[in-house]
């Protein structure tokens, strides 16, 4: 297991961008989630965070999303299709958080390419911080020289 200070280190200059409308959430997960060596970027709303996406999409420095389900503007499901929709930024891996567990949310959030989906009472912040860490290492994780038969990771709920 790393240490805190080896899992920084693993961190270190990888950006997230959490979108979240709540103040309170926010600032827990931002907390969390520097402690273990990311960079944050904060988004109150789907529309900020669209912005944001664009205007960096080019320089490759969102490592990672993490997006609340429901938020005013521009909700978690509008920006996941989206994400997923452009091909600058489709491959960021996308966390969606939620109030709402049902079975029917999680599916849709895979079909529109989630790469997890988390339920916010179970999972703030440790378990989302946990999942951070490993789609980012996993989306630096040189592909090549994994096997191509391998399936891909299931959604997790």
């Amino acid at each position: 297991m790393d240490t805190p200070k080896e899992k920084n280190a693993q961190n270190a200059g990888a950006t997230v961008l959490l979108v979240e409308d709540s103040l309170y959430t926010r600032d827990i997960l931002h907390i969390a989630l520097k402690q273990n060596g990311y960079r944050v970027i904060e988004a109150e709303d789907g529309a900020i965070a669209e912005k944001i996406l664009t205007d960096t999409a080019q320089s490759g420095t969102i490592d990672c999303v993490i997006l609340d389900r429901l938020m005013p503007n521009l909700n978690g499901y509008e920006l996941l299709t989206r994400i997923k929709q452009n091909p600058s930024i489709r491959e960021i891996p996308v966390i969606i958080l939620s109030d709402i567990e049902s079975d029917e949310d999680v599916e849709k959030s895979k079909q529109l390419g989630a790469a997890a989906y988390l339920v916010k009472v179970r999972n703030i912040p440790y378990g989302v911080v946990e999942k951070v860490n490993q789609l980012v290492a996993e989306s630096r994780t040189d592909w090549s020289t994994r096997d191509n038969q391998s399936p891909a990771p299931a959604l997790e709920k």
